[in-house]
């Protein structure tokens, strides 16, 4: 790294080393801010899988499409069904992602000559972005190197819904079509695949949590259909689906959120780099690199585009 040795400064190699504690300890602390949740980022929908291996260029992975069956063994046979996976063995490149912000001569002299603290709002605003970038790949993946997220990924299974989640539709139209979601994976996969989590707007998921069944006040329709539904665990409101589906449509989704399922691959994880110096100052660097949604079972998600109202 290059030294602080502009006339202006003279900061000794000890000045520089606390200079860069004191930029330290102002990014470990950005993880104790509070901010609206980034529920891709986090993990919330899809499990994260974080690895070191800076070095890596693409990942590979096997996507399973089929599995054999045991069958009723009759007396003296000899011929077994073999039972195999169906894969495909799929890679996905790994793209490098960079953020900086900078650090002008003058704060730097004033941080290690006058005492006075950083600007923490600099640092702390690369971090937002940077995980806000996350979130967004993770969620819709990158239009510039052609890698799909979550929700457009086109390993899914999709279909469209015959009525919409709110008003419009009667409360049993509403259950026919969360069901049939459901229903779908475990039919196709022969119940390899049973999915736990539905993700659905904020608008369905409030509309959901109030109405009530058709002509009766006992139960509400989300209510009633967890009631009766043995496989949906969690249902979480999403506002990346509104709007997300081919032509503007509400989405909603039901998957097995297992990282056995589906995941998303971090192989070198947000870090800030060594300091930088520029011509009037210095620059602190951060990076991350993504190699993308890895989609092991695709029968595993069931994608529904909702009708417009």
């Amino acid at each position: 790294m290059a030294a602080f040795a502009q006339q202006e400064l003279r900061l000794d190699a000890a000045s520089v080393g606390a200079f860069e504690q004191q930029l330290e300890y102002i990014e470990t602390g950005l993880r104790e801010r509070k901010h609206p949740p980034l529920k891709f980022a986090n993990g919330s929908i899809v499990p994260i899988e974080t690895m070191n291996i800076p070095w890596a260029e693409v990942c590979t992975y096997r996507m399973i499409t089929g599995v054999g069956q045991f069958v009723l063994a009759r007396d003296y046979t000899t011929n077994a069904p073999n039972v195999d996976i169906l894969s495909e063995e799929v890679q996905n490149r790994i793209y490098k992602y960079i953020g900086q912000y900078q650090i002008s001569e003058e704060e730097a002299y004033k941080s290690v000559h006058m005492g006075l603290p950083l600007d923490s709002q600099k640092a702390a605003m690369v971090e937002r972005v940077g995980m806000q970038t996350m979130n967004k790949l993770i969620a819709f993946g990158d239009p510039d190197t052609g890698q799909p997220g979550f929700i457009n990924h086109p390993a899914w299974l999709r279909s469209y819904a015959a009525f919409p989640l709110d008003s419009s539709s009667t409360s049993n139209q509403v259950l026919s079509v969360l069901k049939s979601a459901v229903t779908a994976i475990i039919t196709l996969t022969n119940g390899v695949e049973e999915p736990n989590t539905l993700l659905m707007t904020y608008e369905a998921f409030e509309y959901l949590t109030e109405a009530r069944l058709d002509n009766t006040l006992a139960n509400t329709v989300l209510k009633q259909f967890l009631d009766n539904n043995g496989h949906i665990k969690n249902i979480q409101p999403l506002n990346e689906l509104s709007g997300a589906g081919p032509d503007g449509e509400d989405l909603f989704i039901v998957y097995n959120r297992d990282p056995n399922t589906v995941k998303a691959r971090i192989t070198d994880k947000f870090r800030f780099r060594n300091l930088q110096q520029v011509s009037f100052g210095y620059q602190r660097p951060a990076a991350f690199k993504y190699g993308g949604i890895i989609p092991y079972s695709p029968y595993g998600v069931h994608v529904v585009i909702l009708p417009k109202s």
